[in-house]
């Protein structure tokens, strides 16, 4: 038996698996120049798996195609605030200092 299926692959694991890659490489190096670049790699890597997230969150919303459009225009704590409040999940406090230090 068949079942029809929408498989979506947002590269979230792949984003992870290349910053701990990256970030165990640069642990390896003795040549500054290639540590910085592993680094580096690991850093934009981990960036980059936050913001998939936060976009695997916004698509997991029952909203129409235009409003998930203009959510995607958010920067990154907002998009995750944003689920968080439709969702009724937390009251998430950006004036926290936490929260704060952790996106500045």
């Amino acid at each position: 038996m068949k079942i029809p299926a929408n498989f979506k692959y947002p590269g979230f694991y792949d984003l992870i698996c290349d910053a701990i890659f990256h970030q165990k490489l640069a642990q390896r190096e003795n040549d500054s120049y290639t540590v910085n670049r592993h680094a580096r790699a690991s850093i934009i890597a981990s960036a980059l798996a936050i913001e998939s997230c936060a976009n695997c969150l916004l698509n997991d919303l029952d909203t129409p195609k235009k409003m998930l459009d203009e959510l995607d225009k958010l920067n990154v704590i907002a998009k995750y605030e944003t689920y968080l409040m439709l969702n009724n999940v937390s009251n998430f406090d950006r004036g926290n200092n936490i929260v704060e230090k952790s996106w500045k």
